[in-house]
């Protein structure tokens, strides 16, 4: 698994049993469930956004960007700098209208392929997660 994912759930899992030993155990399973439910927006808005990538597909035409001006769309090379060590005016100008994007890097593709398998583990690892902390809230809550 990438590191971060792992270490945010053992920052989870330390937050909830310290919560739920000194504050209360409602507190902990409120701060799980955010947690989990911040996760699972945020692989769908990543998913959604990175799904192209993944796929390989070369980009839209500029039209579907809307910040196709602000965007560099030729990379810089000896030709376009200029005499004094300046870029050039080709790496700010943005693609003529109806040239698709190139192809990502294949790097970039395995990357976002790794991100978003490794994300969607942990995922599934934080809803098994949320079985467990909803039965432990239930087995010690005292019933009134």
């Amino acid at each position: 698994m990438l590191f971060f994912f792992e270490l945010g759930l053992f920052l989870l899992v330390m937050a909830t049993l310290i919560l739920g030993e000194f504050v209360g155990r409602g507190a902990a399973v409120a701060t799980w469930l955010v947690a989990t439910t911040a996760s699972l927006a945020g692989y769908l808005l990543a998913r959604r956004s990175l799904a192209r990538l993944v796929a390989g597909q070369p980009g839209a035409s500029p039209e579907a960007h809307p910040s196709a001006d602000t965007e560099p769309h030729a990379p810089i090379n000896a030709d376009s700098i200029a005499d004094d060590g300046a870029p050039g005016s080709t790496r700010d100008r943005p693609a003529p209208t109806g040239v698709p994007y190139p192809s990502p890097p294949p790097l970039d593709a395995r990357w976002a392929r790794t991100l978003l398998h490794y994300w969607g583990r942990t995922n599934g690892l934080l809803l098994v997660g949320t079985l467990a902390v909803l039965g432990w809230y239930w087995l010690t809550v005292p019933i009134r």
